[in-house]
């Protein structure tokens, strides 16, 4: 019984073939099998290895947008060289390696062995991809308490500054480098957004104060208004490295709208957090 050469696949998954799986099979031992004395038994183990690619290699299997797929005669072996001539048989085994692993050409090759023992073996996958998805706890940036003398004149009193921290908990990295498996990106969303400047929160009450925010590089912070996303502050490209916890730094600080509105009183405001995936 001779083993046929196997072949290696790209496996293209999900929507587009956004996906790519490298499929690798190894007969566990090259040498023919002796039929003689195996009571109908036999054994010809092989060695399947899967692994995700990130790579422009063409895909030789699409599963067709789906996360499944059977790929046919991923191991063959054959009798027939014992019911063939030896041109006959070279013919066939040209024939076969020619296919360079195309399933429709090995298909065709095998079903020209007529049933001459011919043992061969399908594989089905079946891919359960866990995204990596990182969300979000809430945050409280206080301020301290601020003089009315310091709220005299319309703009940023950033002798206040506080910093919070935006903590991210994320899973299902991928492997043990911790990569992300798709785009991360975070922003900011609130229907309080000042009209004069995307980076000042109103309050939630009639006061001529707000708030302003800055990133890490105290860069104004623009937060979205209602739906439409205008401005990302952070973002993860996708294969990059994430912790289980990350954390984003934000400043606070308070902002003089309008001076002639400027009222004692507790002050607050509110942004969502958002963060979307791609």
């Amino acid at each position: 019984m001779t083993k046929l050469e196997t072949s290696d696949h790209i496996i293209g998954m999900g929507p587009n073939d956004s996906v790519k799986l490298k499929l690798k099979v190894e007969w566990q031992s090259s040498s023919a099998i002796n039929m003689r004395n195996q009571n109908g038994v036999i054994e010809a183990p092989y060695k399947i290895t899967i692994s995700e690619i990130n790579s422009l290699e063409a895909v030789t299997v699409s599963a067709r947008g789906g996360y499944s797929v059977t790929i046919d005669n991923i191991t063959v072996m054959s009798g027939a060289k014992n019911q063939w001539s030896g041109s006959d048989w070279v013919v066939f085994i040209l024939k076969y390696i020619g296919c360079w692993g195309n399933r429709e050409c090995v298909a065709n090759v095998i079903t020209d062995l007529n049933g001459k023992g011919v043992y061969k073996a399908n594989l089905t996958i079946n891919y359960n991809r866990k995204e990596t998805t990182c969300a979000p706890q809430n945050l409280t940036i206080t301020l301290d308490p601020v003089p009315m003398t310091k709220l005299r004149a319309k703009g940023e009193v950033s002798e206040f500054s506080k910093q919070g921290d935006i903590i991210l908990d994320c899973k299902n990295q991928v492997r043990n480098a911790m990569l992300t498996s798709r785009q991360i990106a975070v922003n900011l969303r609130s229907d309080l957004v000042w009209d004069e400047n995307e980076a000042v929160l109103k309050p939630d009450n009639d006061n001529g104060v707000g708030f302003i925010l800055r990133d890490s590089n105290r860069s104004l912070l623009k937060i979205n208004k209602g739906a439409t996303i205008n401005s990302i502050f952070k973002t993860y490209a996708k294969g990059s490295a994430v912790n289980s916890v990350e954390a984003i730094p934000v400043f606070a600080t308070y902002y003089v709208l309008d001076p002639a509105k400027v009222k004692a009183g507790p002050l607050q405001s509110k942004a969502l957090i958002v963060v979307s995936y791609n």
